[in-house]
């Protein structure tokens, strides 16, 4: 049974984006951009400037996984970012040469909040996996304000 704030259901997931198609061959800190968007009820991806807005009030429970079996770097990190206009939030996560993930509970005001998902190569001999949706964002509405 799903439990419903209005119109919207609550602890389900809103966006789910999966594989990676910007990693190859850099090193430094890069923003996630999603090969395939399987999800997104309420159209909150922004693919040019690679950033999640949902469109509801409330608290959000984001969760950004990285993991691969290539090699070709010594350890990575990823980032989740919470931005609007008050100052930035976010929460940093260290892997190693195989997995990574972070998450954080945010709440978003359902327009001038918005997520960036981040993650950080040692060397620029990287390549992630797209296969096997090792690398993945999803997002959950947990309460509506």
């Amino acid at each position: 049974m799903a439990i419903y704030d209005g119109d919207d259901k609550l602890f389900q997931p809103v966006f789910y984006g999966y594989s990676v198609n910007n990693s190859n061959g850099t090193s430094g800190w890069k923003l996630y951009k999603p090969n395939t968007i399987a999800k997104d009820t309420c159209s909150g991806w922004d693919n040019s400037n690679l950033r999640y807005t949902p469109d509801a009030a409330g608290y959000y429970h984001l969760i950004f996984t990285h993991k691969h079996d290539n090699g070709g770097h010594d350890d990575y990190e990823l980032e989740i970012k919470v931005i609007n206009g008050g100052g930035v939030h976010s929460v940093q996560s260290t892997g190693d040469a195989t997995s990574c993930s972070c998450s954080c509970i945010a709440y978003f005001d359902g327009s001038s909040y918005y997520a960036e998902f981040k993650h950080y190569h040692s060397n620029n001999a990287h390549n992630c996996i797209t296969s096997d949706r090792k690398v993945n964002a999803v997002a959950y509405r947990l309460m509506g304000m």
